[in-house]
């Protein structure tokens, strides 16, 4: 069995870390419509602490799928964040294969700094007119560039579309070491062979191996010099 690594105090799944990210998967909203209206509905929120070492990263967006559906993200960073878009259209064939700026799909961008989200759906007319090809609406967090919008994905299951995304889309967290703290006003924990930077806005700091030296600059050894090609 492959070891998982999770962050212990949210029960959070990290499958990929890097020196400056880390990737955690997404957690998709829904609500479902039949022809009389509302059927069903989840609602996601992520919460990664409030100390700072993780925040959300900008190189995620916020995406709504839907024909008669918008979605608002809401958040905390230093101050209250909310945003979000419309996801609208009235026939199935208005909408465009990788298109998501509004018909059928829409994105919309996120601050800095976030440590929290929650994602709240909501619709105009209860999907009545759209209801023969789209009784879902969906909004989840997601990398930039990561989703590609398929008009099929407005008639899909919703039970396949949610597993589908809640297990292949990746939200980024950029990470540092100590929150709000310098490299001069801190003992940091860079090792051997390695140099210590400030985060740009004050964020905290981080470790790298200094030049000729490659691998982990947070274990003792863990920067070897390597020959130049």
């Amino acid at each position: 069995m492959i070891p998982k690594v999770v962050y212990r105090k949210w029960n959070l799944e990290i499958y990929n870390i890097s020196d400056l990210e880390l990737r955690i998967l997404t957690i998709v909203s829904s609500q479902c419509y039949n022809q009389t209206g509302y059927v069903d509905g989840y609602t996601s929120y992520t919460n990664i602490g409030r100390r700072k070492a993780f925040t959300f990263s900008t190189k995620n967006k916020f995406t709504v799928i839907g024909c008669d559906d918008y979605a608002l993200i809401s958040g905390i960073d230093d101050a209250y964040f909310s945003g979000g878009c419309f996801g609208l259209c009235r026939e199935e064939d208005d909408v465009t294969d990788g298109e998501c700026s509004g018909i059928g799909c829409c994105q919309a961008s996120i601050p800095k700094g976030l440590t929290y989200y929650n994602v709240t759906l909501d619709t105009l007319h209860d999907h009545s007119d759209v209801w023969s090809f789209n009784e879902c609406g969906y909004g989840f967090l997601a990398e930039e560039g990561k989703y590609k919008f398929n008009k099929s994905d407005l008639s899909a299951n919703y039970q396949d579309f949610e597993s589908r995304i809640n297990s292949t889309m990746p939200i980024v967290l950029d990470w540092v070491i100590k929150s709000n703290k310098s490299c001069d006003a801190e003992v940091n924990v860079c090792k051997g062979n390695s140099s210590c930077y400030d985060v740009e806005g004050g964020g905290g700091y981080r470790c790298k191996c200094i030049d000729g030296y490659a691998g982990n600059p947070y274990l003792d050894q863990g920067c070897q010099g390597h020959s130049p090609i």
